[in-house]
């Protein structure tokens, strides 16, 4: 069995996809417009998601934390690397 590895860096990951517990429908935003306002429910079938309070949105949080991530690989030269890996 061969494992393969593959590795994303913060420049490369362009979208976040949310499935709908409720319906389990997936919706897929822009990583770069993660923080900005939209409707804060299920396309599909309504249901409501994510607290829309900047202060406490996971999403935005997760845009910032990514934004600081490369600026610091700027800044000081460290590297973020999202791996996955696939069976085949």
């Amino acid at each position: 069995m061969t494992i393969f590895v593959r590795r994303h860096g913060l420049k490369e990951i362009k979208m976040l996809r949310v499935t709908c517990q409720k319906c389990q429908v997936a919706t897929e935003f822009p990583l770069e417009k993660l923080a900005m306002p939209r409707d804060n429910m299920c396309p599909h079938c309504g249901d409501q998601w994510l607290n829309r309070n900047e202060e406490r949105d996971p999403l935005f949080k997760l845009q910032h934390a990514i934004e600081e991530l490369d600026h610091l690989n700027k800044a000081i030269g460290i590297e973020v690397v999202f791996t996955d890996q696939a069976e085949g």
